[in-house]
């Protein structure tokens, strides 16, 4: 019974080694996502809206890791970094900036984006490497997204506007589908696939109710 219950604790401990080395180890707020829609519509455009809450000591400074995916094949298409300074807020546009420029050349209808807030570093830079800046706390984003009257039947085009969700991730969705796959854009890319200059347009763009 003793032989037992130390093998099942050892597998116990061993399956719970393993989710914990499995994943990114960051602070709460550190990595965010949200996803962009009806891109390829002549009418509106989705913007993200960051600011940098002032968390950390002097400079205080945040730099922002952009990695833009196609929600329909979930493939990195641009990647970029954007620094804020305490109580800075920017915006970023899905059509002139994040997807203006992609690798491929081919405009996604849709996108699924990643925010990780960092010290320093660019988005192929691994913040969880010995000497690396690291991660850190206090980027704040929303996205805006207006959607068109071809996708709801009877209504007229709308705006909403909704707060990035806090989200873990594994080390291999960070190092391979995001660093790895960044670094390779920046190196091979022939500069496409960094969104499209300026990369974040600073100040806010106007805001809407949110829903």
């Amino acid at each position: 019974m003793k032989h037992f219950s130390k093998l099942a604790l050892g597998t116990l401990l061993l399956a719970f080694a393993s989710v914990s080395f499995g994943q990114v180890v960051a602070p709460p707020d550190a990595i965010q996502q949200e996803e962009m829609g009806n891109l390829l519509n002549a009418d509106g455009d989705s913007f993200i809206h960051m600011f940098n809450a002032g968390t950390n000591p002097l400079p205080g400074n945040i730099v922002a890791q952009v990695y833009v995916f196609d929600a329909s094949d979930e493939q990195l298409v641009a990647c970029c970094s954007c620094t804020l300074t305490p109580d800075q807020g920017v915006t970023l546009s899905a059509k002139k900036q994040l997807i203006k420029n992609t690798l491929t050349g081919v405009l996604p209808a849709s996108i699924t984006v990643k925010l990780v807030a960092t010290l320093g570093g660019n988005a192929a830079t691994d913040q969880t490497a010995a000497g690396a800046p690291g991660f850190t706390s206090g980027l704040r984003a929303d996205r805006t997204t207006t959607h068109v009257t071809a996708d709801y039947t009877g209504i007229p085009n709308f705006v909403t506007e909704v707060d990035f969700k806090d989200v873990s991730i594994s080390t291999t969705e960070y190092e391979t589908r995001m660093l790895e796959f960044c670094s390779d854009i920046i190196l091979n890319g022939s500069t496409h696939g960094i969104c499209a200059l300026p990369a974040c347009t600073k100040g806010v763009a106007g805001g809407v109710t949110k829903n």
